[in-house]
């Protein structure tokens, strides 16, 4: 994960589907902090990337589907003691 402004993150990672692997950058927001019922610290993410569906082999439904393809995300880091 790196910093890229106040509340924007970038994330690295490969992703595996239908046997093809590929990185893929995730640009995520910090849309929150505060402390979970246990006291430990929760921090909120949004996250989203857009892929060609067709780098992973995923075809058929031409003309029905598009090939773009973004995928959105949220995520709730917690701060272990």
């Amino acid at each position: 994960m790196r910093q890229t402004g106040g509340a924007t993150f970038q994330v690295a990672a490969d992703l595996g589907l239908h046997g093809v692997t590929r990185p893929v950058t995730v640009d995520f927001e910090r849309t929150g902090t505060a402390n979970d019922p246990r006291g430990a610290l929760r921090v909120d993410f949004t996250g989203r990337a857009t892929t060609n569906r067709r780098d992973w082999t995923v075809n058929g439904a031409d003309g029905l589907v598009g090939e773009r393809v973004t995928r959105y995300f949220d995520v709730s880091a917690i701060r272990r003691p």
